[in-house]
């Protein structure tokens, strides 16, 4: 399903194409919210540039992602320990 659309950013329009319906929604999702970021770094930063505000944008855009693939590693550690302890438990139970 190859289909076409436009995205908004910073008043500019990207073509993009995406493959699914829900790959659609994600990246409209992420332009509102990069908009809506604009316009927050826009009232507060009037001096700064589009480029510095859309520079920090993705630098916190970035960060942000580092923080969500450590924690899932912590939460994928704890699954495994929680795994292993489950099975330990259950061979406990079953040689009684």
């Amino acid at each position: 399903m190859n289909q076409r659309i436009v995205v908004s950013i910073a008043g500019k329009e990207y073509p993009y194409v995406v493959d699914s319906p829900e790959l659609e929604q994600r990246m409209r999702k992420a332009a509102e919210y990069v908009n809506g970021k604009l316009e927050v770094m826009a009232a507060k930063y009037p001096d700064k540039s589009l480029e510095d505000r859309l520079t920090n944008i993705a630098f916190n855009a970035a960060v942000t992602l580092q923080v969500a693939q450590d924690r899932m590693a912590a939460l994928g550690d704890e699954v495994e320990k929680l795994t292993e302890l489950t099975g330990r438990y259950l061979d406990d139970i079953e040689e009684k």
